[in-house]
Formats: C-alpha cells, structure tokens, sequence
C-alpha cells in the first residue's frame, strides 16, 4: 500500500466517522432509542464488514484459527460498543 493510499483510507475513516455519529443521533431520535440505535449501527457494519472479508479473503476463519486467538482479542467489540453507545447518548447533548 502506497502512503498515499494511506492517506486517503485516512482521511476517509475520519469522514465515516463524523458521519456515523451524524447518521446514529438521527436514528436515535426517529426509534426513540440509543440501544436500539447502536444495535442497528453495529448490525449494518457487521453485514458489511462480512461481505469485505469474504470478498477479501475468501472464506472464514477455522475453529483453528479461532481458538489460537488470545482471549484480549475478542473484547474489542465490546470496546466499540461501548464506544458508539456513549457517542450515541453524548451527541445530541454536545
């Protein structure tokens, strides 16, 4: 990957994210629900992050593979849930 490919993945990931806290306030609003919000949000991303990898890479992970993985490595959903719920909570009061 070239830099300034580099750059532009960049700069496109910080306009994904000003637009995803845009898009998850709005949501918020019309469902009446920052978990439901956050729900949705994390389900559309799961759907579109599956369609890349299988696009990408082929084919799944083995249980192999899986099991390999240190048990830290699982947690960073969580982390990002917790993430876009408080985002999603903080926004419309910012």
């Amino acid at each position: 990957m070239g830099v300034g490919f580099a750059y532009l993945l960049a700069f496109a990931a910080g306009v994904s994210f000003v637009f995803q806290q845009a898009v998850n306030s709005s949501l918020r609003v019309e469902i009446d629900s920052p978990w439901w919000a956050g729900f949705v949000s994390y389900l559309g991303g799961s759907v579109v992050m599956l369609a890349v990898a299988l696009a990408a890479h082929g084919s799944l992970p083995t249980t192999g593979m899986l099991g390999r993985s240190h048990a830290m490595s699982w947690t960073g959903g969580i982390f990002g849930a917790i993430y876009i719920g408080i985002s999603i909570l903080l926004v419309p009061r910012l």
